[in-house]
């Protein structure tokens, strides 16, 4: 892949040696793009993106990687992820979008059923915490932000709160019998706003109602 070639490139190696360097720290979050996959990825996806428009011979590419790598992490589960598009290979896709340096990013909103005239021109910093930073205010603006999960089993608390350095945050609310829903939706939108604070970090958040889980409360 086009990225696979620059790790290669900056790194001295072989694009196999460094792609299995790449795979031992964990799985890549960028998407590959192409012509041929980027209308399902990229315009029909709800998701809000940001997609490189890259060369594999591009010092500013081989410089935005790591970051690109680290924040696509960071965005994971948060509702945006980021892109990478050889743009030396994909000729075509780079000519729509107006590609005249790398690398070159483009801002895409939430929602399906987006075209070529709704790309933004990044102009933001290219550091893993600006990257995130930009993106999830574009979420903000017109995606769909993460719900906050409800932990109802062991499987949900491994789907969120695995891995190493990570933080999870879990709020134990009132059962709803004794709040009442309006309490309960207060109870809830405030941990919303705090856990918002916390996007891309290595902070997860969830909640359960108290007493209903006594399994997983002992």
């Amino acid at each position: 892949t086009g990225i696979d070639t620059i790790q290669g490139r900056a790194g001295g190696g072989s694009s196999e040696s460094q792609s299995s360097s790449s795979s031992s720290s964990g799985a890549s979050k960028v998407v590959q793009l192409t012509a041929d996959n980027f209308q399902k990825e990229v315009l029909d996806n709800p998701l809000v993106s940001a997609v490189a428009f890259t060369a594999p011979w591009c010092g500013h590419c081989k410089r935005l990687l790591p970051d690109w790598e680290e924040a696509a992490k960071r965005l994971d589960g948060e509702g945006a992820f980021l892109g990478w598009v050889d743009a030396t290979a994909e000729q075509q896709l780079a000519a729509m979008y107006q590609v005249q340096g790398y690398p070159t990013i483009k801002l895409f909103p939430g929602g399906a059923g987006k075209t070529y005239m709704d790309a933004k021109e990044y102009q933001g910093g290219r550091s893993a915490a600006e990257i995130v930073q930009a993106v999830l205010a574009e979420v903000d603006r017109s995606g769909a932000p993460k719900p906050i999960p409800e932990l109802t089993s062991q499987q949900v608390l491994k789907e969120n709160c695995a891995g190493h350095n990570h933080i999870c945050v879990i709020a134990a609310l009132p059962h709803i019998l004794d709040s009442g829903a309006e309490t309960r939706k207060a109870y809830q939108e405030t941990f919303a706003k705090v856990s918002k604070t916390f996007r891309g970090s290595a902070f997860s958040f969830l909640w359960f109602e108290g007493t209903s889980q006594p399994e997983l409360e002992q």
